[in-house]
């Protein structure tokens, strides 16, 4: 079993967050393989401040799409905050 905080997950494995291929419809996939805990695309924090449509575009999601974690591209540490907060607002798995 895998813990991580108050998440306690099955299995050990994890979907790393990978620029360019853990999109929506792969992490479909792997969780319908056992996959419990995936990460979006990594995500550009300069993209999403600015609310660039692509980038806004990897937060979407499906009903099973939970546990999700993201990986933040940033070098301004309010920037990351105000990221943060824009990842939770936008990505509630539908």
């Amino acid at each position: 079993m895998l813990k991580i905080g108050n998440l306690h997950l099955a299995s050990k494995l994890i979907m790393a967050p990978m620029a360019g291929c853990t999109d929506m419809p792969m992490r479909k996939m792997i969780r319908q393989f056992g996959c419990q805990f995936a990460f979006y695309e990594m995500l550009d924090a300069s993209g999403l401040v600015h609310n660039h449509k692509k980038t806004l575009g990897m937060l979407e999601s499906f009903r099973s799409d939970a546990p999700i974690g993201a990986q933040i591209l940033g070098t301004d540490p309010n920037m990351v905050l105000d990221v943060a907060e824009i990842i939770l607002a936008h990505s509630k798995p539908a």
